[in-house]
């Protein structure tokens, strides 16, 4: 049972990799909106794949550490959108550096400072906090929401995909008895509801922003 409920969990988690990339689309059409479309969830995302993939590894779980590779790659792409895209390109090369620094100390730290026994544990918590961030990042655009009274600054098949992705794979932490797989997709299991709240609330809400053309 567990191994269907992986691969389950695996097909909702390309699926929301690739709903991800439908930011591009809006990034790309332009706007005065674009500006309400973080990078943080890019780069949240990437920080949380490559770590996934890390404890897919050392657990020898070949449809984690593939979803994962196929996620950092997708929200390396986004992320590098989002930087070619949009103004705020200061701020894309901030948060770039910072997962890269984030990346390079934690893997360095469990690959040769960790005691061989705890590596896993302490990679597992990493883990966690790295999947409740991606999750709950897109959080991050909730005044703007509440303000504009618009979802505009959300992706309803990113909200919706994130919602089967965590869901899934906190049943397939539950089925495993894994407590890092379980406790974090639970949690954005929680925080991606929230979200399809949001265009509840907000669904005969117009996008507020004029579109106007960025040359790329």
């Amino acid at each position: 049972m567990s191994h269907f409920v992986e691969w389950v969990a695996t097909g909702f988690t390309v699926a929301m990799f690739v709903s991800g990339l439908s930011v591009v689309k809006q990034l790309k059409t332009g706007g005065a909106g674009i500006k309400q479309l973080s990078p943080l969830p890019a780069f949240a995302t990437l920080v949380n794949t490559v770590l996934w993939c890390k404890y897919g590894l050392r657990n020898q779980d070949v449809p984690m550490v593939l979803v994962n590779t196929f996620g950092a790659l997708t929200s390396s792409a986004l992320a590098y959108a989002h930087y070619h895209y949009t103004p705020h390109t200061t701020r894309v090369e901030k948060l770039g550096l910072y997962t890269a620094l984030l990346l390079v100390a934690v893997l360095g730290y469990v690959n040769y400072l960790a005691p061989v026994d705890k590596a896993t544990m302490i990679l597992g918590w990493c883990c966690c906090l790295g999947a409740v961030v991606m999750f709950g990042s897109p959080l991050a655009a909730m005044n703007t929401v509440v303000t504009s009274r618009s979802t505009f600054a959300l992706s309803f098949p990113l909200s919706l995909t994130s919602f089967g992705t965590s869901a899934s794979w906190a049943w397939y932490g539950y089925d495993i008895s894994d407590s890092f797989v379980f406790a974090p997709n639970f949690a954005g299991a929680i925080l991606a509801a929230v979200q399809l709240a949001m265009f509840v609330i907000y669904r005969n809400r117009n996008d507020p922003y004029t579109s106007v053309s960025i040359a790329p």
